[in-house]
Parts: structure tokens; sequence; C-alpha cells
């Protein structure tokens, strides 16, 4: 939706199209939801909200989603 693609603009560039938590500038970067809110669009999420992550911190930090739900 173009609405998303322009608010992950806006986060890639503000973290300067880096990964916050390892700072890789090489990898592909996705734009990670730390919080959802309930009726919301995902462009409609407060930006600070949202972060920058590398392809593995990315998928690390779901993996670590799906343990704490695991019973």
């Amino acid at each position: 939706h173009p609405n998303w693609q322009k608010m992950r603009l806006f986060v890639l560039n503000r973290d300067k199209f880096t990964c916050i938590n390892c700072k890789s500038v090489h990898s592909q970067l996705h734009v990670h939801h730390l919080k959802y809110i309930k009726n919301k669009f995902i462009w409609d999420v407060p930006v600070w909200y949202l972060v920058s992550l590398c392809d593995a911190c990315h998928s690390e930090e779901h993996n670590r989603d799906l343990k704490s739900w695991r019973i």
C-alpha cells in the first residue's frame, strides 16, 4: 500500500538505512513493528513503534516472539 511504503521509507531514512540492532548497512532491511494497535492499519501506528532491522535481526526478533508464546 502506498501509505505503508511512505511510512517504511520514512523509518529507513530516520534510521539511516542501518539495522538498529547490529548496525549492518549491507543487508536487506525490514521495518519491524514493535507494537501493533488494534483496529489500525500498519502505517497508522506511531513512528516510534517502527524500527529498521536487517534480515537476520528481523528473523531473530520474530523467533524470540514465537518462543515467548510457547508453553
